[in-house]
């Protein structure tokens, strides 16, 4: 089902692996990598403005308005 969500603020899901151990996710490659990256060094998050983080959010907002909306069937988490 998660492979199948399409949104522009949503990275893509390709598929996954379950193994005794360990469990992998595959996704869509993120050149300059997550939000959390950019925000875990103090280097990193003052580059990242407030204006950015704003728009960030409201991006992150639709994408969850989409699942909870949008989806056939809903995504609740």
């Amino acid at each position: 089902m998660l492979t199948n969500i399409r949104h522009r603020n949503i990275v893509k899901l390709y598929g996954f692996c379950l193994h005794n151990k360990c469990m992998f996710l595959v996704y869509e490659y993120m050149e300059r990598g997550s939000l959390f990256y950019a925000l875990r060094t103090d280097v990193e998050a003052v580059e990242l403005g407030w204006t950015r983080r704003v728009t960030f959010i409201k991006a992150i907002a639709h994408a969850l308005s989409y699942l909870h909306h949008d989806c056939t069937p809903p995504i609740v988490h």
